[in-house]
């Protein structure tokens, strides 16, 4: 018989005997048993003798996959099936120990236990064919391979596409993914070629241990109890502040984003994202006293200057961010948003001279009747004007606009930045229905100020309009998905979130100050909401330990809550919001 063939055979029969092991109904995964396993396997890859989960003891047939990392590979993996609880324990735990070979020599850091709570659905998938199940609650098994992979483990390496809104196996990630493990099953190879591949999905309960605790996961991210507090958020935000100086170049260019499955950065760039994460690193100084972070906001103050070039017109004088042959509206609003910051909190002024230089270019291209920001991107060095628009440009020149003003105290500012309202309000919004409003939360930062410097009450009652819109359309307490709560739209992500976030604390503060105690605490409420959400989307130990370099992401936001990829502009719109809240809490 041949190699291939044999080894075919073995996996199909050890198929069928942890098939004939598997759970004959579905349960839950209580929280004593769950701390008792996580203990357990916490106990067992450190050294020591596991104590028998008595805690399990009605589970019956069971199925367990202890993994663990030390930090700087990704984790060993170990799968055990048995009678009950303590034999596929006892099986995981020999199975892991097998695979748990790290450089460092030392003992996982990281620990975590999965526990089948239900028996396997099979289904037969191809390239046009999906899965009938959710992929991030429930493990993969590819029985043809004998290989089966964690819910974290398909998330992390992208084992799992949509095409034509079918959940797709991919065949060739999948190869990917063992080729760089060693050792690939015999026959992968005719695997990825052929039409149709079988596959099962069984539901799987986890918690994750640490030195410290042991703590639930759902779909693979900590289960929190309820909205965080300050303490939580500066924790959250710490770790932020840790990823952003770990992505940070001695050129002060950030690594733009973090793709775990390639573990490395893609060489996109965006000067108006590397702007507002300067902006975020002057925050998270100002709140948690995190003065290091100024060395490095310096150098990409410095990158960030070293982008700015002599207008081309209409003004020849001011300053413009050129990026790519163009300038945007919304890059000089966001330099002078982070250099306004960084002097606001470090006192320096040495570049005031340049914010006013840049802020000329944003009243250079305003119609000084109208209010209209007029022209929102050109090419350079022609000068040519571009029909690209952005409706949320003219709410960061506004902001800028504003916190110049509140820099050197020159009338022109505050009166262009009001002017820009006015047209936003009475022109382009006006007969709108709320669910025709943007979304704008710069708009609601720079109506904050306005409203603070002018009390115009139109100012006030835009902002009520564009928090209704908000409020209106964010998941409440039944979501589809517990860990929706707090979000906004069908498969929520993080950067409609957390935008929308520090919006409602922008309108918080206003309200406030207009002494609608009510209208406050509504926004902040769906704030809190949506914090929860974003700590959801943070990469922690528990999720980046399935990454090919775990600590390279920690402290990370991801794009949402099944996909992975970091960018600076998610973790930068989490930091403010989340700071936004706690500064609430605190007060």
């Amino acid at each position: 018989m041949k190699r291939a063939a044999l080894a075919g055979l073995i996996a199909a029969a050890a198929g069928a005997l942890a098939y004939a092991l598997w759970p004959r109904a579905a349960h839950t995964l209580g929280e004593a048993q769950g701390k008792a396993l996580a203990d357990a396997a916490w106990t067992a890859t450190h050294g020591g003798d596991a104590p028998p989960l008595t805690a399990l003891s009605g589970w019956g047939a069971a199925r367990i996959v202890l993994s663990g990392s030390d930090g700087d590979e990704a984790a060993a993996v170990g799968d055990g099936a048995g009678d009950g609880p303590d034999q596929a324990f006892a099986a995981a735990l020999a199975a892991f120990r097998k695979a748990y070979r790290p450089a460092s020599g030392k003992p996982p850091l990281w620990v975590k236990a999965h526990i089948a709570t239900g028996a396997p659905l099979a289904s037969e998938v191809s390239d046009k064919q999906g899965l009938p199940l959710d992929e991030s609650r429930t493990a993969l098994g590819l029985p043809e391979l004998g290989v089966t992979f964690l819910p974290e483990e398909t998330l992390a390496h992208e084992l799992v596409i949509s095409v034509d809104k079918q959940d797709i196996v991919d065949a060739k990630a999948v190869q990917r993914v063992l080729d760089a493990r060693g050792a690939p099953p015999a026959g992968l190879k005719a695997w990825v070629k052929s039409r149709t591949r079988k596959a099962e999905q069984w539901p799987v309960a986890a918690w994750f241990r640490d030195a410290a605790c042991a703590y639930p996961t759902y779909r693979g991210h900590l289960v929190a109890a309820g909205p965080p507090g300050p303490a939580e958020i500066a924790a959250a935000a710490t770790a932020a502040a840790a990823y952003l100086r770990r992505s940070l170049g001695d050129d002060g260019a950030f690594a733009y984003n973090y793709v775990p499955k390639r573990a490395a950065a893609d060489g996109d760039y965006n000067i108006l994202r590397h702007a507002g994460t300067i902006y975020a690193m002057m925050e998270l100084d100002e709140a948690l006293g995190l003065t290091d972070l100024r060395a490095g906001a310096a150098k990409a103050i410095a990158f960030l200057a070293s982008r700015v070039k002599p207008c081309v017109g209409p003004d020849r004088e001011a300053a413009c961010v050129v990026e790519d042959d163009s300038v945007k509206l919304g890059g000089n609003a966001l330099a002078v948003i982070a250099l306004a910051k960084h002097a606001a909190v470090t006192g320096d002024r040495a570049r005031l001279p340049l914010m006013q230089r840049l802020a000329r270019r944003l009243t250079s291209v305003q119609d000084a009747a109208s209010g209209e920001f007029t022209l929102h991107k050109q090419t350079y060095p022609d000068g040519k004007k571009t029909s690209f628009t952005s409706d949320y440009y003219p709410g960061e020149a506004i902001l800028a606009l504003m916190r110049l003003y509140a820099l050197d105290g020159d009338e022109r500012w505050a009166e262009a930045a009001a002017k820009g309202a006015r047209y936003l309000i009475d022109v382009r919004d006006h007969g709108k229905s709320l669910e025709q409003l943007d979304h704008d939360h710069w708009l609601l930062y720079g109506l904050e100020e306005l409203y603070a410097a002018r009390k115009d009450p139109a100012f006030l009652a835009h902002t009520r309009r564009i928090v209704q819109a908000i409020a209106g359309e964010q998941i409440g307490a039944r979501a589809q998905a517990p860990d929706w709560a707090g979000a906004w739209f069908d498969e929520p992500r993080g950067t409609p979130a957390a935008p929308r976030a520090e919006g409602l604390m922008a309108a918080q503060r206003t309200f406030l100050r207009a002494g609608d105690a009510a209208a406050a605490a509504g926004a902040l409420a769906g704030a809190r909401a949506a914090s929860r959400f974003l700590l959801a989307t943070q990469l922690g130990p528990e999720r980046v330990m399935y990454f090919p370099e775990p600590r390279r992401a920690l402290g990370g936001f991801g794009e949402s809550l099944t996909a992975y990829e970091v960018r600076i502009d998610y973790v930068q719109h989490s930091v403010s919001a989340l700071l936004a809240v706690r500064a609430a809490l605190l007060r």
